[in-house]
């Protein structure tokens, strides 16, 4: 019955698109395997049109990991990511988003990152034609982050091409944020070299370091 409840951490990893889970328990996936996609190690390939609900509990990452590669059009609730670091590897929760909200979502521990990498997204909308958004409530980051190139705390790249909406809504940092080249909401916009015609809208509300 949905929502899945989920207590463990193969129960995690097996989640499935288009369907809402909620969180038992702290979870941690520190002993499971990784899947390289693109840029991220992450424990989890595709959540798509899902809900998860973290009820206030925990989930921690393994060495380097991140967590999600895809997740568009999904919803994050209630839930904070515990990060373990690993020096060059770039970490975020997800990869690949687009429609995406986060509600109530916090980062702990210590993450890397390198070029054009947001801890809360790395890429917004590749793939999407036209419109897409991400809605950030209440979500802090609490985690101790060395990064190098040009990086954010929330979003690393829009794409060239679309319309990206941007909402920050009493989003702060508390933790130790070291970077080369560090922004706040958004590091990048990219397409290599591309003149498509892109457009990003950032709502900002009661947010900032």
């Amino acid at each position: 019955k949905s929502p899945y409840l989920i207590s463990t951490a193969d129960q995690l990893v097996q989640i499935e698109n288009n369907k809402a889970y909620a969180l038992i328990d702290n979870i941690d996936l520190s002993s499971k395997p990784l899947i390289f996609e693109h840029a991220t190690y992450s424990h989890i390939s595709k959540f798509k049109y899902g809900i998860l609900n973290g009820n206030g509990h925990s989930i921690t990452m393994a060495k380097g990991a991140s967590f999600v590669n895809h997740a568009e059009n999904s919803k994050f609730i209630n839930l904070n990511f515990v990060f373990n670091y690993e020096d060059k590897k770039d970490q975020t929760i997800i990869e690949y988003a687009s429609n995406l909200t986060m509600i109530n979502v916090n980062t702990y521990g210590k993450a890397s990152m390198t070029g054009n990498v947001g801890l809360f997204c790395l890429y917004l909308g590749q793939g999407e034609l036209g419109e897409t958004y991400a809605n950030f409530t209440n979500c802090t980051n609490y985690a101790d982050v060395m990064a190098t190139g040009y990086n954010s705390l929330f979003v690393g790249y829009v794409f060239v091409g679309n319309k990206s909406t941007l909402n920050f809504d009493n989003c702060k940092n508390s933790g130790n944020y070291v970077s080369s080249d560090g922004a706040f909401y958004l590091a990048n916009c990219a397409g290599n070299g591309s003149t498509d015609q892109t457009s990003v809208t950032m709502n900002i509300n009661n947010s900032g370091n």
